[in-house]
Formats: C-alpha cells, structure tokens, sequence
C-alpha cells in the first residue's frame, strides 16, 4: 500500500501567510480607489447639476454610473434590499456614506427633471441607509 504525501499536497492548496496579507492589501488599495474615484464623481456631478451647462438627464446617467461603479457586481442585489441587510452586505461605511450621497444627489436631479416622486422615494432610500449606517445618531 502506498502511502500519500498529505504535506507536499497541501502546500499548493493554501496560500502562504504573506501571501493572504498581500491580497488583502491589494484589495484594500483596490477598495480606497473605488471610494476615491466615487467621491471625486459625487463632486463633478454636484457641480454639473448646479451648472446650466449640462442637462439633469445627463447627471442623472452619470450617477447611476457612479452607483454602479462604487457598488459593484453587487449593485443591483443591494439596490432591491432593504437599507439594512444592504448596508450589512456593503461593510465599507466610507462606501455606505458615499452610497447615500450619491443618491441625494439623484433625488436632486430628479426633482429638477420634475420628477418629485422619484426623488422622495432616492431621498427616503438615502435617509434609510445614512440611518442603517450609523444608527447611534
């Protein structure tokens, strides 16, 4: 009967320590330049809204962009959740304040597409998720 070389296998099966730190650095660099990249968008958006240059469609576009860029392949799952379990999936809170930014200033585009339900409706969203995301307050 043979006997299996269990240490040599398992070597390639688990990364090692330095790697694992490597990777969660990486995405943590990955994650602050989403937040930075959002963050810069929520400016130029705001500052084209108030701008008669450019149309509240236009913002409009762009913010759904930027949502979907700050959030990820998991923009549309967390669009449908309730505030809580979003914010809960979410984790990030420099992302969950952006979120709710971004969103005011969608409801801000819609009121001036004349949109005021569609506006109420991101302005309450972005209300539930700055609640969710610090609840204390």
């Amino acid at each position: 009967m043979k006997k299996a070389k269990s240490s040599s296998r398992a070597t390639g099966l688990f990364p090692a320590v330095g790697s694992v730190r490597a990777r969660d650095s990486n995405q943590e660099d990955y994650l602050l330049r989403i937040i930075k990249q959002a963050a810069e968008a929520l400016r130029r958006l705001r500052e084209l809204l108030q701008s008669s240059a450019t149309t509240s469609d236009t913002v409009h576009a762009d913010v759904q962009q930027a949502v979907s860029h700050l959030l990820g392949d998991q923009a549309a799952l967390l669009s449908r959740l309730d505030a809580r379990t979003a914010v809960q999936l979410l984790g990030n809170v420099q992302k969950q304040q952006l979120w709710a930014e971004l969103l005011e200033l969608q409801a801000d585009s819609c009121a001036a597409l004349d949109r005021p339900e569609q506006a109420s409706t991101l302005r309450a969203r972005a209300a539930s998720i700055r609640k969710e995301t610090s609840p204390d307050v």
